[in-house]
């Protein structure tokens, strides 16, 4: 059943998909809706839509190889427009209710001042225009004046979209920080960690997609290499692709990976083994000593992810398990999918390497703040420091608008 795409939670996006497309047609051509007939028609519509994208939806997940093949762009515009039709619904229903709070307001504020009527009232001609008429133009102004902000709001909401899906690719970018570590040797000073996280090969990854995140990240020059999660977005026969992906990687201490929530959903084992035969060792609740015969070298950690229960009882992070044995006087790097980690993780380690939040993806006016806790970039404690990855993959519409796909350098400097 999965493997078709036919998940509840797939079902239940199709439900929103056919209630915004109803939504924003309402908008754009209310007076359609006013007759039933009319209305049952386009709801007849929208339902032979929604089955087209369920039926599109399942051959590619059952079918597109990495990079998406024939399906990519169909699967591209559908999964765009949809994402395109739910925010634009959303702010128009939002606006709807703001003028119609506004509208109510102001008639009674009107109400409560008109004077009180005469006792005796003198007679007066009669109006060019009676109240009626008056209260008409009224509401027609109100209602044009509704369409065009409905019609402004769709028009930009898609248009953002349609940036975020053609540029959202190309605009990809080296972020380098620094993070001093107390701890570190000072023969280690600028050790440099190039992090890749969230690739999610898959429909829209493929390996043209990671030719020029490959040659850059040569290009760097890296001490090591890790890679935080999600490395496959959801369907095994991708794996192949990844594994020769991570095969032409290579640093001078090596190439490290963990799991994220997506590797579950494809297979974790498949990942497991892609890993090992691409010579990259997976740290799933373990840790090993990075240049010990630099002045005791540091620690490199790594977790399980935090929603590996969910898909694979028995599995789970297990932060103590993987720094048992981790000497306590040594600089401490953890590689965590989640950023949520850092909230019991920030005692125990000097440094975590995160992704999973994409940068929020479609983050304008850094939206997604409000919902998620750590969103991107570099975040600290009084004990450590939490680094945040864009990551360079997509996850559900192949759109990123204020949250580029992104190589991160990390050089770590001496105390």
């Amino acid at each position: 059943m999965r493997s078709l795409g036919f998940d509840w939670f797939f079902l239940l996006l199709l439900f929103v998909l056919a209630v915004s497309v109803e939504a924003v047609l309402r908008a754009l051509a209310p007076g359609r809706f006013e007759r039933p007939r009319s209305r049952w028609i386009a709801r007849a519509l929208i339902m032979v839509g929604a089955i087209t994208v369920l039926a599109i939806e399942s051959a590619s997940r059952s079918r597109a190889p990495a990079g998406g093949g024939v399906y990519r762009v169909p699967i591209a515009v559908i999964r765009s427009t949809a994402v395109a039709l739910w925010v634009s619904s959303v702010l128009v229903t939002l606006w709807h209710l703001v003028a119609e709070i506004v509208g109510r307001t102001a008639r009674a504020v009107r109400g409560f001042r008109e004077p009180a009527e005469p006792a005796v009232a003198e007679p007066v001609p009669p109006p060019s225009k009676s109240p009626e008429d008056a209260s008409t133009q009224q509401i027609d102004r109100r209602s044009a004046l509704v369409r065009v902000v409905d019609t402004a709001i769709i028009t930009g909401v898609s248009g953002a979209v349609g940036y975020g899906l053609v540029k959202g690719r190309s605009d990809f970018r080296v972020r380098e920080i620094e993070v001093r570590l107390p701890k570190l040797p000072r023969a280690l000073d600028g050790y440099t960690i190039v992090q890749l996280t969230d690739l999610h090969v898959g429909v829209f990854a493929g390996p043209d997609d990671f030719r020029p995140m490959l040659d850059r990240t040569r290009a760097l020059r890296p001490d090591a290499i890790v890679l935080t999660g999600d490395l496959v977005d959801r369907h095994p026969r991708h794996v192949p692709d990844a594994l020769r992906m991570f095969a032409s990687l290579s640093a001078r201490d090596g190439v490290f990976a963990v799991l994220g929530n997506h590797d579950y959903y494809t297979d974790y084992r498949a990942v497991l083994r892609a890993l090992e035969r691409a010579n990259v060792r997976a740290l799933v609740n373990e840790h090993t000593i990075i240049r010990p015969e630099d002045g005791g070298g540091f620690v490199l950690a790594g977790v399980d992810d935090v929603w590996a229960p969910r898909v694979a009882p028995g599995r789970a992070m297990d932060l103590r398990r993987a720094l048992v044995g981790a000497p306590r006087e040594a600089a401490r790097v953890l590689l965590a999918h989640n950023p949520k980690v850092f909230s019991t993780a920030h005692n125990a380690v000097d440094l975590q390497l995160s992704g999973h939040t994409h940068g929020g993806q479609i983050n304008p006016a850094s939206l997604a703040s409000l919902a998620l806790e750590y969103v991107s970039g570099t975040y600290r404690s009084a004990h450590g420091t939490l680094f945040v990855s864009n990551g360079f993959g997509y996850t559900g519409a192949p759109v990123r608008l204020a949250a580029p796909p992104e190589i991160a350098k990390i050089v770590l400097v001496a105390g």
